[in-house]
């Protein structure tokens, strides 16, 4: 049982249930996160994951983008938890924002090690989240009609999300704290700072992101991707950062390429890639930019490089430029 106090109960989640209509048979708490308390609601068809807004977090939860964003996987295929009511569906007011989706059988594994097939399956889910329509940058509005970014300009939008991000935190190379903790990589970095803030000039190349897609994130089941987790801190911003944050946690072997630099486009990427490869099955529409297909999948690649060169395992060893 979770100890009663200034914090959501098993009785407070006990009350949302009803306020469902749903017939639980047993409501048991599973687990507290820095933004949410996670109970596990049974009934004798299914179960369901009760998330109740922790008073103690710095941050209110974004329960209502993520209901939006996942409502939208979910339609389309992709392997996320489906929502199915938060605070505002209903009538009875409780003094916690919540959220109830469909459970999944599945949890992280501690050592993050992925299958191929799981791997595959969430490239598919990323090429689904990143073709989702969106509106501004940066952390997004907690809404589910929209997907909408809180800033109105890329540089605003990554700043708002990163801690003193290079090349956009406006400070030399020099003075980051890079150049002190590792003054060698400097003279790979610096090179690339004018690809870098291109992308504040191509905003039909901005997507939805998850942008954290470390091994809590992902939840296999059986060999499988069950579920791609946690969207609280997705934003509208460039493909790639997806990409390079799978390759900073699980290393570019799973990611499905061996170097981007001799690889001008995701065709490629298919038919060289390790055979591990998240990317071998993740792929842009057309509706990227203005371009043929081919030519976006160049265009992806290119991002991906980007940022995949930024979070080079070097880099991971020692801090992070972006991300």
């Amino acid at each position: 049982m979770h100890p009663a106090g200034s914090e959501p109960s098993d009785e407070t989640a006990g009350r949302i249930i009803a306020a469902c209509g749903i017939a639980a048979c047993r409501i048991d708490f599973l687990a507290s996160g820095v933004q949410s308390l996670v109970w596990v609601v049974e009934t004798r068809e299914q179960r369901y994951a009760l998330r109740i807004a922790s008073p103690a977090s710095p941050e209110p939860p974004s329960y209502e983008s993520e209901f939006g964003i996942r409502q939208c996987l979910a339609d389309l295929g992709g392997r996320v938890s489906r929502p199915v009511r938060t605070n505002r569906d209903v009538e009875s007011e409780f003094p916690f924002d919540w959220s109830l989706d469909e459970f999944v059988d599945g949890s992280p594994d501690p050592a993050g090690q992925l299958t191929a097939a799981a791997c595959r399956d969430l490239g598919r889910t990323l090429a689904l989240l990143h073709r989702l329509p969106v509106e501004g940058y940066g952390p997004l509005e907690n809404r589910r009609d929209r997907i909408v970014g809180q800033s109105m300009s890329f540089r605003d939008g990554i700043r708002s999300r990163l801690e003193r991000p290079w090349p956009f935190s406006g400070e030399s190379l020099d003075f980051h704290p890079i150049a002190s903790v590792a003054p060698d990589l400097l003279g790979k970095i610096r090179p690339l700072e004018p690809e870098m803030l291109a992308l504040e000039g191509r905003p039909s190349r901005m997507s939805v992101i998850h942008s954290d897609l470390h091994a809590g994130q992902l939840a296999p089941s059986n060999g499988r991707l069950a579920a791609l987790l946690d969207f609280g801190d997705a934003l509208i911003g460039p493909p790639a950062w997806d990409i390079g944050s799978f390759a900073y946690f699980h290393g570019w072997e799973m990611s499905g390429q061996p170097s981007w630099r001799r690889m001008p486009g995701l065709n490629d990427v298919k038919k060289h890639g390790m055979r591990r490869g998240c990317l071998r099955h993740y792929s842009r529409p057309s509706s990227l930019c203005a371009r043929s297909p081919a030519t976006n999948r160049g265009v992806c690649a290119e991002r991906c490089d980007i940022y995949g060169r930024i979070c080079s395992p070097p880099i991971a060893q020692t801090t992070r430029i972006v991300g």
